[in-house]
């Protein structure tokens, strides 16, 4: 934000310095050129609608410049976050798996000792 502050400051004072620079030389021109100051006055005005629309779309298309490398600069950071959750999900999707089959590998060594130690008769008693 910083950043975007500090480029439009710049831009503005170099649009304002050029303005300066274009309406002076323009009275100068005028003011060699033509006997009647109200000449002068028109013709500035008429420059002046010009630099206006211009500054304007000029205006618009360095913001839109600026939100269209933004946009493409989140996206690819969704798209970068996107993956890693994938990434993310998988491992965690391995692990349960490795456990799962781990605790049911437990669980028939369990069963095979239990038989061993207690016949099928008592464990049904048990239950």
């Amino acid at each position: 934000s910083s950043d975007l502050g500090r480029q439009q400051t710049r831009e503005h004072t170099n649009r304002k310095t050029s303005y300066h620079t274009s309406l002076h030389n323009i009275l100068q021109h005028y003011n060699r050129t033509s006997p009647h100051p109200s000449d002068a006055v028109t013709a500035m005005a008429s420059m002046l609608d010009g630099v206006s629309v211009s500054h304007t779309q000029q205006s618009n298309n360095n913001s839109q410049s600026l939100i269209d490398r933004e946009n493409e600069e989140l996206r690819q950071q969704l798209y970068e976050a996107l993956e890693a959750q994938a990434v993310l999900r998988a491992t965690h999707e391995e692990l349960v798996e490795g456990w799962r089959h781990t605790l049911e590998l437990k669980a028939q060594e369990f069963e095979e000792l239990q038989a061993q130690v207690v016949s099928p008769q008592e464990l049904e008693l048990l239950r």
